[in-house]
């Protein structure tokens, strides 16, 4: 054990399989839907995309009271900007955000400061055929990102510009049901040299060190992604995954951004639709828990291989630490990387930029349990001050027990509370046994438990409105994590 269809770019992300939204932390959802543009350019296979979105929004938790749908004449530039600035300002901080918007996307080549020739600017295109660029929406993003402890995009939009309608008239399956959504314009130039610049590249990799945002586009910069009668091709894909079950294809216990993506793709693979879909920003965000496939519930995509323990944990591990909150430093660092067995002391010192609850959580070295090493019964003094504490306590110490092999530890600091010993499947001596020989539904457990907490540590936190008080700040479901290594040898 150790010491112990659309077209061009879908964003898609949202969707789980499970809520996303934790008991307090309020989880918002934006859909905005533009169907009727003028003449030739209407859309009117939109509406299904919004039936998808809704569904989308409820798999993240969002209850129907903090799901608002804007559609059409109401979205043109000037409702869309209102829109957007009057959603943001119904973000408190630690809530969950998630933002649907289906209708047309442009390009139009613009000369900006410090680029040396024209670029391609990306945009969503409005009712009244106005480009909202990609500029615009990207401080917005920004500024929703220093309040919100996670976001979703899912913008199902064309992006491709020239190269999409060029592809399009080689389309032969199912050509008259098919079409891509994109508008065009350019600057001086005739547009032959603007490079493309997808949307998503250009709002999320400007603030890179961010982990609290994922963005999806439904095909690459060069492809056109296929809106049908039925919907969106990629939008038909992800809701088949969330569907089916069986997506948590490293078996940690969570479902992230990327399994569904890879989920979704082999669906438009089967399905013999000609785009590849690309996710921008944090691809381990986990966006839902797996359940076990549905009987009788059709074709669908194959389900992921089981895992070997030692793999599926340090996942989950994995999915944890990537789904802290960058705002919120945590760092543990073993004062010996490595320990002789029978003899050396396990230390670390753990420094933290916020205070908060501290959980240790510790895979042993033969990568198949995990332990609660922190809280345990000789110490529950778990809460912290902001700054660097040395762990084991005074009148608690561990000493390396073996075997061989590389322990992983798991610092967690929240402002609230988790249960990890109610998920406890047993107890070695003072500590919780978490996992025990990789169990997929005590991983499932932890997962839940590390991102969903269900032991609330302010009164009030059972509901939320848009007034917030001091002690508000307890009812933030988000932590900030790191991950030490420590090697164990004779």
């Amino acid at each position: 054990m150790g010491i112990l269809s659309r077209s061009c770019a879908t964003l898609a992300l949202a969707a789980a399989l499970g809520p996303l939204g934790s008991a307090w932390a309020s989880t918002h959802g934006l859909i905005l839907a533009i169907a009727d543009y003028p003449g030739p350019a209407a859309l009117p296979g939109v509406k299904h995309d919004v039936e998808l979105a809704r569904k989308m929004a409820h798999s993240m938790g969002v209850p129907d009271r903090r799901l608002t749908v804007i559609q059409d004449g109401n979205l043109d530039l000037a409702g869309l900007r209102a829109t957007l600035e009057g959603f943001a300002q119904t973000v408190r901080a630690g809530d969950e955000v998630f933002l649907y918007f289906s209708g047309h996307g442009g390009r139009m080549e613009v000369q900006r400061i410090g680029e040396a020739t024209p670029q391609c600017a990306e945009s969503f295109v409005s009712a009244d055929l106005e480009f909202f660029m990609d500029k615009e929406f990207n401080a917005w993003l920004e500024g929703l990102s220093t309040q919100a402890a996670k976001i979703v995009v899912f913008a199902d939009s064309c992006h491709s510009g020239g190269v999409a309608s060029a592809k399009a008239m080689t389309r032969s399956v199912g050509a008259s049901d098919w079409r891509p959504k994109t508008l065009a314009k350019f600057g001086p130039a005739d547009g032959r040299h603007c490079e493309p610049v997808n949307l998503a590249k250009t709002v999320v990799l400007t603030r890179s060190l961010r982990s609290n945002v994922v963005y999806v586009a439904a095909s690459q910069d060069d492809e056109v992604a296929w809106a049908t009668s039925r919907g969106s091709a990629a939008s038909m894909a992800w809701t088949e995954c969330l569907a089916q079950g069986g997506v948590d294809r490293d078996g940690s216990g969570g479902v992230t951004a990327e399994e569904l993506r890879q989920c979704a793709q082999s669906w438009i693979d089967a399905n013999g639709f000609d785009q590849n879909l690309k996710l921008i920003g944090n691809k381990h965000m986990v966006l839902g828990f797996d359940s076990a496939p549905q009987a009788g519930a059709g074709s669908r995509p194959p389900a992921a291989t089981p895992q070997e323990p030692a793999s599926a944990l340090s996942s989950m591990f994995d999915d944890l630490l990537h789904n802290g909150d960058p705002k919120r430093s945590v760092s543990v660092r073993p004062v010996r990387d490595e320990v002789v067995i029978g003899r050396d002391p396990v230390e670390f010192d753990i420094s933290t930029s916020e205070p908060g609850y501290l959980y240790l959580l510790y895979m042993g070295s033969d990568g198949k349990t995990v332990d609660l090493l922190f809280p345990n019964k000789l110490d529950q003094s778990n809460y912290l001050e902001a700054g660097t504490h040395r762990f084991p306590r005074a009148h608690w110490r561990v000493t390396a027990g073996g075997p061989v092999g590389t322990d992983r530890i798991l610092a967690i600091v929240s402002p609230v509370q988790r249960n990890f010993q109610n998920i406890a499947a047993g107890e070695l001596g003072p500590f919780s046994m978490l996992v025990e020989g990789g169990d997929a539904k005590g991983m499932r457990n932890l997962s839940i438990e590390a991102l969903q907490p269900s032991a609330p540590s302010a009164s009030n936190c059972g509901t939320r409105n848009l007034s917030i008080s001091a002690n508000q700040r307890d009812c933030v479901s988000a932590y900030g994590a790191d991950i030490a290594a420590m090697r164990e040898v004779r």
